[in-house]
Order: structure tokens, then C-alpha cells, then sequence
């Protein structure tokens, strides 16, 4: 394992603008605003204003970065469509760290295929989570649209502690009930903490 692959997404931006090793409070707010508003799959589309609102402002150090996100494509690429997975819940934990700082619950959604290869994620619902149809039928919704097989729920929780409540028990178990009718699998549901993270999965809870 490298030392950038323990680093959640967040320190990973802001590692990758920072001069040095130097990495500041400031620029890993503007690393966690980013991620907030675009979503983890927008650091594959990072553009030059992308950088310079990120921090950076040298042109050559911009053009080095554009020019390494540019071969990251293209090998990618070179896999032959082969996705990124998601095997692992301290993955995927990690992915989504930057709502741990938010002061709203955020309910998220990873998209998977088959293999479990990643099709892509999306921010369901802002505000306090309750169970309502709207959310369900949208977590469906984008994943039928993706032609998905299962989906990882993810959400934070303000207070810290990633201990599942009853709803959260209750709105697993519909969301679960909701997938089996279209053949649409809740492979986990991870809610983030302050400082740590629980899924259903590794539980045994689904």
C-alpha cells in the first residue's frame, strides 16, 4: 500500500494543489466543498478553473497536473471498460469521509454492475433522512436508468455517531424489500461518523 491510498478523497485533492507536502485548513475545505458539489466521479473531470479555485495559480504546475489526469484517462481506458470496484466497505467509508463535516444528513448512492464495478454515484436527498417514497423511488429510479444491479446507500450522520438508528434500521429493510421486486439489489448501507463509519453488511444486518 502506498501513503496516498490510506488518504481519504478529500486529502487527496488537497495533497494534489498543496506546495509541498504543506497541506492547509484552507485548501482542504476548498478540496471538501468541491467534492460536496460535484461528487467523487467529478475528480475525473477536473479542468484548469477546477485547479485554480482549488489553490492553484502557477501555470506550469497546473499544466503537469492536466497533462498526469490526462494519462490517468488514457490508461484507463486502455482496461477495456474494466470499473472500478467496490468490495470492500471501508472503500467506499473512505470515499465518502467528506460528509462527515456536514451539518444535514446527505443520502448518497454508489450504482454497481454485475462485478460490482462502479457505474457511478449521486446525491439523493439533502435534509433530515426519513423513509419517504420520493427518496426510494429515486434511489430506483437512477439506478434503473443505469441499468444497475445493486446499490451501496450510504448517508452521514450530524451527531457523529455512525450507530444506526430505527429508522435507519426501518428504511434499510423497505429499501432492501423495494430492490428484490425489481431485481435490484441494497448490497450495504454505510453511514458515516465523525471518526468512523457502520455498514449493514459487515454486520450482517441486510
Amino acid at each position: 500500500m502506498s501513503d496516498y491510498e490510506s488518504l481519504g478523497a478529500p486529502m487527496l485533492i488537497a495533497a494534489l494543489v498543496a506546495s509541498g507536502n504543506d497541506v492547509s485548513d484552507v485548501t482542504l475545505k476548498k478540496a471538501t466543498n468541491f467534492l460536496r458539489t460535484r461528487g467523487i466521479n467529478g475528480i475525473q473531470d477536473l479542468s484548469r478553473g477546477d485547479l485554480e479555485e482549488l489553490g492553484l495559480t502557477n501555470a506550469e504546475e497546473i499544466g503537469r497536473i492536466l497533462a498526469a489526469f490526462e494519462l490517468g484517462r488514457r490508461a484507463g481506458g486502455s482496461n477495456k471498460g474494466q470499473k472500478k470496484k467496490a468490495s470492500r466497505a471501508s472503500d467506499i467509508a473512505r470515499d465518502f469521509e467528506y460528509l462527515r463535516d456536514e451539518n444535514q444528513e446527505h443520502l448518497c448512492a454508489v450504482f454497481l454492475d454485475s462485478q460490482n464495478g462502479r457505474l457511478g454515484t449521486k446525491t439523493i436527498h439533502i435534509g433530515t433522512l426519513t423513509m419517504t417514497v420520493v427518496s426510494a423511488r429515486d434511489v430506483f429510479r437512477e439506478a434503473l436508468r443505469l441499468g444497475a444491479s445493486g446499490v451501496v446507500v450510504v448517508h452521514n450522520h450530524p451527531s457523529g455517531d455512525p450507530s444506526p438508528s430505527p429508522e435507519d434500521i426501518a428504511t434499510t429493510k423497505k429499501l432492501s424489500e423495494g430492490g428484490k421486486l425489481i431485481e435490484v439489489d441494497i448490497v450495504d448501507h454505510i453511514i458515516i461518523g465523525h471518526h468512523s463509519y457502520f455498514s449493514f453488511a459487515e454486520k450482517k444486518m441486510l
